[in-house]
């Protein structure tokens, strides 16, 4: 399954990140800067550049990424959480449940 990480290089996304891969879902998670980029690519995921102060930027992100489930790691920011609610995250929980799929073709 493909999934959109905001807050992807962060404290909890830097944890989530290397598991999702592990069960086999194709990752996509926001950075801040190019180390965390790098380090997000050496996880095996893709890195988006996005500033989550930026709601509207996360929000096209997501969409953008045509990812099948949204994780919301970066609680900090309500507005990002209001950009990505409309857009109907999916809560770790269901993400667990959900076999992962074939990796789509970039």
């Amino acid at each position: 399954m493909r999934v959109f990480v905001a807050g992807a290089s962060g404290a909890l996304g830097s944890r989530l990140v290397p598991q999702l891969i592990s069960a086999g879902h194709e990752l996509l998670g926001t950075h801040n800067s190019p180390v965390t980029a790098e380090r997000l690519r050496q996880l095996g995921a893709k890195p988006v550049a996005v500033d989550l102060l930026d709601a509207h930027a996360v929000g096209n992100a997501a969409l953008d990424s045509q990812a099948e489930a949204i994780v919301h790691l970066d609680a900090a920011r309500p507005a990002v959480r209001e950009s990505l609610g409309a857009l109907r995250p999916v809560t770790l929980v269901t993400l667990a449940t959900r076999p992962a799929s074939k990796p789509h073709s970039s």
